[in-house]
């Protein structure tokens, strides 16, 4: 099933930059071979439901496990 979603990625750690995270996060989407496209809240998704809720969860660990400092919403 295609779907389109929205997605934000909020960094909980105090810091003033979040430019690292969400261009890890982002590559992530582009590396599941979606249709991306990066904007000032957010990133706009389009592909097929599967890839996406995969995509979102390996953003979410990927991320979790490798920023020391930062929490992510769960």
């Amino acid at each position: 099933m295609k779907a389109i979603a929205d997605i934000c990625v909020i960094p909980l750690s105090g810091q003033i930059s979040v430019r690292e995270p969400v261009a890890r996060a982002h590559q992530i989407l582009k590396d599941a071979g979606l249709k991306v496209h990066l904007h000032a809240y957010g990133t706009n998704v389009e592909g097929e439901l599967s890839d996406i809720l995969a995509a979102i969860q390996r953003q979410h660990s990927t991320c979790r496990g490798q920023l020391m400092g930062w929490r992510w919403l769960r």
